[in-house]
């Protein structure tokens, strides 16, 4: 018997609940539609090119937004740690950011509440690309709004259960990497 087998027989023998991400997570990030006009601060204004694999580690290009214009523009920030996920053109890119980070309204942020991991999350957003994308609304550019965002239904296992999960996928992800 494998250690993740031992953990959901021990953890969860009567199988996962499953949760609305709304109920799970202490915040629900929408950035602003706005853009701002000045990118001379400190704060890295992200965009889906700069993402680096599963990570946003800023911005590629240097663009920075400065504590004025956030609070001026009341500009959404993301806390270290959000799982950023695009809603919007490029539907299934996920990532998560490893320094505080502004995005436009493309993404929608997934704050972790104290009972899911943000790796967890990540990795269980990866599976669900195409059912978010059946419930993309149609036209031009397909969105996913926050209200079908936050209805989505996620395993929450308990938290050892979880690192294992997350172990397992890390290792897979590492293997794949050399692989290339």
């Amino acid at each position: 018997m494998s250690k993740l087998e031992e953990l959901i027989q021990k953890y969860c023998p009567d199988g996962v609940e499953y949760k609305a991400l709304k109920d799970i997570c202490k915040d629900i990030i929408v950035p602003m539609r706005d853009r701002p006009k000045v990118f001379d601060g400190p704060t890295p204004w992200c965009r889906i090119e700069d993402k680096e694999g599963h990570l946003f580690n800023g911005s590629l290009s240097g663009l920075g937004v400065s504590d004025d214009v956030i609070k001026q523009m009341n500009l959404k920030v993301f806390p270290t740690g959000t799982v950023i996920c695009s809603c919007s053109a490029s539907l299934g890119a996920y990532a998560i950011n490893t320094k505080p980070i502004i995005t436009n309204q493309t993404f929608i942020g997934l704050v972790c509440g104290d009972t899911i991991l943000n790796w967890y999350l990540l990795y269980f957003m990866e599976t669900q690309t195409k059912h978010l994308i059946s419930l993309a609304s149609t036209g031009t550019i397909p969105y996913i709004s926050r209200k079908k965002f936050e209805d989505l239904e996620v395993p929450v296992p308990p938290l050892p259960v979880q690192e294992e999960i997350v172990r397992i996928l890390d290792t897979f992800t590492e293997l794949q990497a050399e692989l290339q």
